[in-house]
């Protein structure tokens, strides 16, 4: 796995997930990736699932018209031809999964072996704040 960065876009499970939101033609890959960090609480949340759904969270952001400061393009053609209000139905299931991930996962584990924590929990701080604005 090739991660560079804490940001949600800055690893390859995220670009990959983009290249399957780039075909979609409504918010149901969104939902999938997000849901299955909220399913699979009571389990162990392996750091692919992690990355998607955070990279979801950002689309859902952005749906908001709130996007990160450095945003995919392929990301912004999307959001730019499927804004909508489902992005509001979106954003609770969004949080919930952001919590989870934070809480209790092995892409938290990863962060934290790195010593990179306290900046990855700005980075998610951000994200929360630009779903609920």
């Amino acid at each position: 796995m090739g991660t560079w960065g804490l940001a949600p876009f800055e690893n390859d499970d995220a670009l990959d997930w983009l290249y399957t939101l780039e075909t979609a033609a409504n918010t149901r890959v969104i939902e999938q990736a997000l849901n299955a960090v909220i399913e699979g609480s009571d389990s162990y949340l392996e750091a692919n699932d992690c990355h998607k759904a955070l990279a979801a969270a950002e689309i859902v952001a952005a749906m908001k018209d709130q996007p990160a400061d450095v945003f995919p393009i392929e990301a912004s053609t999307w959001v730019k031809h499927h804004t909508s209000s489902t992005a509001d139905e979106l954003i609770l299931i969004a949080e919930s999964a952001i919590d989870h991930i934070r809480t209790k996962s092995e892409l938290r584990e990863l962060v934290e072996e790195s010593h990179e924590l306290s900046e990855w929990n700005i980075v998610l701080d951000d994200l929360l704040s630009r779903l609920r604005a």
